[in-house]
């Protein structure tokens, strides 16, 4: 394959015909790697040489982060000396520092009035920068994040992306990026080349004006290796004032592949986003920690310069972060009657609601919920609640019924459920409307639960953990048969 390539245009019609103005603010484009294939690191280089405009690339800068094998150690500085315009630069760090490290290095280095960070295996499209630059033109504190097109790992085939429509960035309680589709009230509103406004950004593809970049403190440096990055950098720039935005008129093709091909430090992702949650999440975090209890009270290093940019900038509260940019985020104990574990006892055997390992964060894939041992601790797999809407749910996932079953299915996109539950003055998960009410198995671990026709009898009586004020009158003892 070719180190140019031509790459379909998937941009909607409606992009594809707008002019920008020729006094767009220039970029530096920041591509770090270790050990990359070479072809794919150049491939990334030559796609944004030729579909750039050249008045607008003020440079590429490369960072060599400690890689140790010949095509890069040996063969690049050559290719860069001989086949590449002086434009591209490179800066090579004396040993390995890790993903997040290494960009704040390349973006020290850089010039540009706009730093776009792209990942090492990746196209640029045609038009890719100026729907991002004329956006940051208007707006020095808004980050501008490309849609991302799929480049297969085996084949190379560029699947596109954009046409007008456009994901929008989440995350999970445990810490980590999910995809989401915009509300349907946006979606009813908006052309098809706005930029969409996104809580969060998915990792190393986005666009942000370098002043601004520096006022809200850069990468975070006590992080290593990978992970965790994107979510601090989302919460901080939405917090300290500013906004993200995919633009759906900007498109770069990315390999996606199922191995890290650079060493990466044990659980690198927990402790980054450990120190995330500690510092841009306040009294929030103890969601984070419900999934990573072993994290808490852990080393996560230094912080004090991160909270001094919340002090400098007078940063905004996560509350209002959950309120004003991301509204529909379940908050698993404030919009609950009752939370937690969910315990049934019967001859003095406890059994909890659980998932039974079968839940997949926000993969969204149903499954039948089902009962375990009670643990001695709050953890994220024993988690339910019953909602203010009457949602049986957790973070993500809501209870409906099937087959006798209760059937967790994911949350619409307002984070809502079509199906509504009560717990009854004694004791019983009722189905709203229905003569059902959720019942134990035969006490054995890992058997689904069922929905029986409500009685007096007690394996359908259950007890939450916590109830909110103005519901303890629903906290009864279980009945012993």
């Amino acid at each position: 394959m070719p180190l140019w390539r031509s790459l379909t245009d998937h941009r909607s019609p409606s992009c594809q015909k707008i002019k920008y103005p020729y006094d767009l603010p220039t970029t530096s484009v920041i591509i770090i790697f270790n050990n990359e294939a070479l072809s794919a690191l150049l491939r990334t280089v030559w796609s944004v040489l030729e579909r750039t405009p050249k008045y607008l690339l003020h440079e590429i800068v490369l960072v060599d982060d400690g890689s140790n094998i010949t095509d890069i150690t040996t063969l690049l500085p050559i290719y860069i000396k001989h086949r590449l315009p002086p434009k591209v630069g490179m800066v090579r760090t004396n040993s390995q520092l890790g993903l997040i490290r290494a960009r704040q290095e390349g973006a020290k280095a850089a010039t540009g009035d706009v730093l776009v960070f792209l990942d090492s295996h990746c196209e640029a499209t045609e038009g890719w920068y100026e729907p991002m630059a004329a956006r940051i033109q208007e707006d020095q504190t808004v980050v501008q994040i490309p849609q991302i097109g799929s480049i297969s790992a085996e084949s190379m085939s560029f699947g596109g992306g954009g046409g007008g429509s456009v994901m929008v960035g989440g995350f999970t309680w445990s810490g980590h990026f999910t995809w989401e589709s915009l509300p349907q009230k946006v979606r009813e509103t908006r052309k098809s080349t706005d930029p969409a406004k996104t809580a969060t950004m998915a990792g190393g593809l986005f666009a942000i004006q370098r002043e601004f970049y520096w006022r809200i403190g850069g990468y975070d440096v006590g992080m290593s290796g990978w992970g965790g990055e994107n979510l601090e950098m989302s919460f901080r720039v939405w917090r300290c004032g500013g906004s993200m935005e995919n633009h759906p008129c900007s498109n770069v093709g990315h390999i996606f592949r199922d191995f890290h091909p650079y060493f990466i430090p044990e659980d690198s992702h927990g402790i980054n986003t450990a120190r995330m949650a500690e510092v841009w999440m306040d009294d929030f975090k103890r969601f984070f920690y419900m999934h990573r209890a072993s994290l808490e009270g852990a080393d996560i290093g230094d912080l004090k310069d991160r909270f001094a940019i919340i002090e400098r900038l007078q940063c905004k509260s996560f509350r209002w972060f959950l309120e004003t940019v991301y509204p529909h985020k379940y908050i698993m104990d404030e919009q609950a009657i009752a939370w937690g574990r969910i315990r049934n006892t019967v001859k003095d055997k406890f059994v909890c609601f659980d998932h039974l390992q079968k839940d997949m964060a926000a993969k969204y894939s149903p499954y039948s919920l089902g009962q375990y041992p009670c643990h001695p601790y709050l953890g994220d797999s024993q988690y339910y609640t019953v909602s203010r809407k009457g949602e049986l749910r957790n973070e993500y996932m809501c209870a409906n019924f099937k087959d006798n079953k209760v059937r967790m299915e994911g949350c619409n996109e307002e984070g809502d459920a079509v199906r509504r539950w009560e717990i009854t003055n004694n004791g019983q998960i009722k189905v709203i409307d229905q003569d059902l009410c959720v019942a134990s198995g035969n006490l054995d671990a890992g058997v689904e639960l069922s929905l029986t026709p409500c009685q007096d009898h007690p394996n359908q009586v259950w007890s939450f953990e916590f109830y909110a004020e103005g519901y303890e009158h629903l906290k009864l003892k279980p009945k012993s048969s």
